[in-house]
């Protein structure tokens, strides 16, 4: 499956007042960095969370991160957890 607008909507319902242009974008940023070959059957998954934490990122997220001075959110949290688990064996893999 691939990751559209409406599927991460759905996923993250926080988000469905964001400009659609933002999460489009963000999307695609998020699955140049997420790599089927390493991720397999969680790619969505881990698109999904970046995406998220993207967003979260950009000024208007501000009250997804954990701290206003802070660049982690409770998405990076999680795809972090994630992309240890889906790389395990590949040794580091950022």
């Amino acid at each position: 499956m691939t990751v559209t607008p409406q599927n991460f909507v759905t996923a993250y319902p926080e988000f469905r007042e964001t400009d659609y242009n933002l999460v489009v974008e963000k999307i695609a940023s998020a699955e140049l960095r997420v790599q089927a070959a390493v991720w397999g059957d969680q790619r969505d998954d881990g698109v999904k969370l970046l995406t998220a934490h993207l967003i979260a990122m950009s000024p208007d997220g501000e009250r997804a991160r954990l701290s206003a001075d802070s660049s982690k959110t409770l998405y990076w949290d999680e795809f972090d957890r994630l992309r240890r688990e889906v790389t395990i064996g590949y040794g580091r893999v950022i």
